[in-house]
């Protein structure tokens, strides 16, 4: 699930170079895909939540180490 959120975004990012010339820095697709990780965690039955903290996990520390 977490590759899906990742190809997802890098698909959006893609798009939105080709069609809307927008420009995003890694770190912004990076916190992108931290926020919809930290959403599709809510959904998650409790006992499954702690996996998609590991999912969070490295989009965060690459977001925080970029600052």
């Amino acid at each position: 699930t977490f590759a899906a959120l990742c190809y997802w975004h890098l698909w959006k990012h893609w798009n939105s170079v080709v069609f809307r010339e927008e420009f995003y820095t890694h770190r912004q697709v990076f916190l992108l895909m931290h926020n919809d990780a930290k959403l599709w965690r809510s959904r998650l039955p409790k006992k499954d939540r702690e996996v998609a903290d590991v999912w969070c996990q490295p989009c965060y520390l690459y977001v925080i180490s970029k600052l």
